[in-house]
């Protein structure tokens, strides 16, 4: 069965490639040869689980998803063109796609990116260091949170609602980055303003809500500790808890708030 599983992926990548075959034919659809590189793996993972023994070593496969059988496409991705998308790159049966060739079909769909905003997929697509996988579940459920793939990669990682950063927001000189960088954190969230004090910063939501990150002295960045931070964190204890802010700014030591209803709030050094 190993031997013709691969045969047949084989005959495919063939026809795929447009080499030459009996019929003169041209395969493009890349679909088929998808869900037979999962045949393959999973057939070879068979035998090795029942003691098998495999005909030799053989090369990786070009495509290297793996679980196959469980999940349909067509029965568990419920919006139309991310069904497509799917079947269309990595096969109708494929319960799972790598990560990178995910992220460079994203791409070729989408357009280019800014830095970092694919990436930030991985987490919501149950991707990981470990198991760098796109599962085909989490994309169903990725994208019917906001009526389609392509409208909830917009809600996530919408240019307009990205947040970079540069230097550094605490007291390691060789720390930052020279460069602006992708603040990964605020991904996501609908951001009205930024602030910056001497030594950390501030992030305003559309919704009303306060982060901040960076040096923690004096209790200035609101988390009921003198911690220094590296990531944003929102600020929900104190009076500020429930508070929907309309502002926020940045002393060298200390933040301040104002919110919807009028109320300043304050914190740090000299509150």
């Amino acid at each position: 069965p190993v031997a013709c599983a691969r045969a047949a992926a084989g005959a495919l990548e063939d026809l795929r490639s447009k080499r030459s075959n009996y019929f003169g034919a041209e395969f493009r659809d890349t679909s088929p040869l998808a869900t037979l590189r999962n045949v393959e793996r999973q057939v070879s993972r068979l035998a090795g689980a029942l003691g098998g023994d495999d005909d030799g070593p053989r090369e990786e496969s070009a495509y290297a998803g793996r679980a196959l059988g469980d999940d349909d496409a067509e029965a568990l991705i419920r919006d139309v063109p991310t069904r497509l998308f799917w079947i269309e790159r990595f096969g109708r049966f494929a319960s799972e796609a790598p990560w990178p060739e995910f992220a460079r079909a994203v791409v070729d769909e989408f357009g280019a990116q800014p830095r970092g905003t694919v990436a930030a997929m991985k987490t919501p697509l149950g991707a990981t260091d470990r198991d760098p996988y796109v599962k085909m579940a989490k994309l169903a459920t990725f994208a019917a949170r906001a009526g389609g793939f392509y409208a909830a990669f917009v809600a996530l990682s919408d240019p307009a609602r990205v947040v970079y950063a540069l230097g550094t927001v605490d007291d390691d000189a060789q720390g930052g980055s020279a460069v602006p960088v992708l603040v990964d954190d605020l991904l996501g969230l609908a951001v009205a303003s930024v602030c910056c004090g001497g030594q950390h910063a501030a992030v305003l939501t559309a919704a009303g809500e306060v982060y901040t990150w960076g040096r923690g002295g004096f209790g200035r960045l609101g988390h009921g500790d003198a911690q220094t931070l590296k990531a944003p964190r929102r600020v929900e204890g104190g009076g500020l808890a429930g508070v929907a802010c309309a502002q926020v700014a940045c002393g060298f030591a200390y933040t301040a708030a104002v919110s919807r209803d009028g109320a300043l709030y304050t914190w740090g050094a000299g509150e």
